[in-house]
């Protein structure tokens, strides 16, 4: 007689569009993957469900032990589900056919690249499964942080010297002849550790060697 174990399975949630070109990438790939490495998976489109489909895949990602999201193709509901899986600190093993399909945002997270060949993303995925299983996730208070710094996509290393172009503009309400000089600075904080941080977790200081006016719209994403 052959029992099984009664405990439960880790829960790896999938994100990834559901069209007909990535069935065997899911089945074949992704699913085996997870049987391989003693887990089990589902996408939200294989589940039985009332209500919305958007709060829905909320619950599945708060839930979920691991997720995976094929992120080939630029997808924008997969990179906003993504987005939120991070959000949670979720473990979140991301997979590409291409990485032209990476964007800069996201270069810094470990991808698994295997070119539409299942036979590079099983044996490959079923590892990183494995290992995050045997591995739980860290709390915040003990993780290694290391944030890297951009300026007008110039990383910030040391004395590095960033050269802001000024723009003289005619100020329509200020007096006569007075000038107003206005400039653009990006600000970008890579996060290049394996641990997510909340954006209200640090705070950034600019300082500057002379009174300096800032005015405008200002972009945190």
């Amino acid at each position: 007689m052959v029992i099984k174990a009664t405990n439960p399975k880790p829960f790896v949630f999938v994100l990834m569009p559901f069209i007909d070109t990535f069935t065997d990438v899911y089945e074949l790939g992704i699913k085996a993957a997870c049987e391989d490495a003693g887990a089990y998976c589902e996408r939200v489109d294989e589940q039985i469900f009332v209500g919305s489909i958007l709060e829905r895949v909320y619950n599945q990602i708060a839930k979920a032990d691991i997720i995976v999201a094929e992120m080939t193709g630029r997808n924008p509901n997969v990179f906003y589900e993504t987005g939120y899986a991070h959000a949670l600190n979720k473990r979140v093993i991301l997979l590409t056919q291409n990485t032209d399909d990476i964007p800069f945002d996201l270069k810094h997270y470990p991808h698994i690249v295997y070119g539409g060949k299942i036979s590079v993303l099983k044996p490959q995925l079923s590892t990183r499964i494995r290992w995050c299983i045997e591995n739980p996730q860290s709390s915040l208070s003990v993780a290694d942080i290391n944030l890297e710094l951009f300026v007008n996509g110039i990383q910030l290393i040391n004395d590095t010297e960033i050269t802001m172009q000024y723009i003289k503009n005619m100020m329509t309400s200020a007096p006569r002849g007075k000038m107003m000089h206005t400039t653009g600075m990006r600000i970008d904080v890579h996060n290049v550790s394996n641990t997510v941080l909340q954006p209200n977790s640090f705070s950034l200081a600019l300082i500057t060697p002379r009174e300096l006016e800032v005015g405008g719209d200002i972009d945190s994403s």
